[in-house]
């Protein structure tokens, strides 16, 4: 991850910088669709059986088997990469610093009021979005749901999120922010759309034993809430990833990159960890915890903007300057 990031950096000239979140993200939606709804599809009887042709009474593969395989992927094309790409040869004053140099670099990033301002928005941005990101999907199977029909349809979304960064590139980097601002709204209304489809799941399923599926109004509101659930979340990531690459310091850029995205990742996993953790602990006989959580998370989502707005405005118009690292001040704003 530190390597990719400070590849970018070196490998894209300034102009083009900002288009990085474009491979990224299509990159890492490619990759998360194979390792989750890839593997749901593959694992699931009734899956195979629809679609190739299989007896339907086991899977394709096992987890032993599916992390197997991608395990021996992952070495092979780290191997091909470390074989066949060529770097440039770089100019002493260009090596990179040490362990010690770098610890003391990230600490002098961690001074750097953008920074710590920056850290703010991405530990807290996805609060709300916890419930619909971590749950939802567990609630639709508890509600009837079959595996086999979140794989079919999965695909559609992945298909949106492969093909927008490409249409959405040129905005993205001209003004992240801007579009982090319309995307935080956006996936709000997602997140209470996929509250309704669960809600609706079990009547649309009560009736599955005898060979009735869902209504097709069902199915359209189910892939129309995650193409806009794609949308909205690719447009969050895609903005905060080209901010990320506007802002970082070529000087030290796998060490700013990596510190930016280990943030934002960590803003990602706690809310939904969080979420998983707390749900049996809410839940009772009259109220069921999703429903509590999704309520609480579409409160705090427009407190958050309301309380956050000005600071992205900051944020946006923050000079260049002071996201600049002084090796020799050990960090400082400027």
């Amino acid at each position: 991850d530190i390597a990719v990031d400070g590849w970018a950096l070196t490998m894209l000239s300034k102009e083009n910088i900002g288009y990085a979140s474009t491979c990224n993200t299509i990159g890492q939606l490619f990759g998360y669709f194979l390792s989750n709804q890839g593997f749901v599809a593959l694992s699931d009887g009734l899956w195979c059986q629809r679609f190739l042709g299989m007896d339907g009474t086991r899977g394709l593969v096992t987890l032993h088997s599916f992390v197997a395989v991608f395990g021996w992927v992952f070495l092979v094309v780290t191997l091909l990469v470390w074989a066949f790409k060529e770097e440039r040869e770089q100019p002493g004053a260009a090596e990179p610093d040490g362990l010690v140099a770098t610890y003391k670099q990230v600490i002098g990033l961690s001074k750097l009021s953008s920074v710590r301002s920056l850290c703010l928005v991405l530990l807290t941005v996805k609060v709300a979005f916890a419930p619909a990101d971590s749950v939802a999907t567990f609630k639709l199977q508890e509600y009837g749901m079959p595996k086999a029909d979140i794989a079919t349809y999965s695909p559609i979304p992945l298909v949106i999120g492969l093909f927008l960064p490409a249409f959405i590139s040129s905005t993205v980097a001209a003004d992240p922010i801007s579009v982090v601002r319309l995307g935080i709204p956006l996936k709000l209304f997602t997140c209470f759309l996929s509250f309704l489809v669960v809600q609706a799941t079990p009547a649309a399923y009560a009736y599955a034993a005898q060979g009735i599926g869902p209504s097709t109004s069902f199915l359209c509101g189910f892939v129309g809430t995650m193409i806009l659930h794609e949308i909205s979340g690719t447009l969050i990531f895609m903005s905060f990833m080209s901010f990320f690459n506007k802002v970082a310091d070529p000087a030290i850029g796998g060490t700013y990159m990596t510190l930016l995205n280990t943030i934002s990742n960590l803003g990602y996993k706690w809310p939904n960890s969080l979420a998983l953790f707390v749900l049996p602990k809410i839940t009772t006989p009259e109220l069921d915890g999703y429903t509590i959580e999704t309520m609480a998370g579409l409160i705090i989502g427009i407190a958050w903007l309301f309380s956050m707005s000005g600071l992205l405005r900051r944020l946006q118009n923050t000079r260049t300057s002071a996201w600049a690292y002084s090796g020799a001040g050990g960090g400082k704003d400027v």
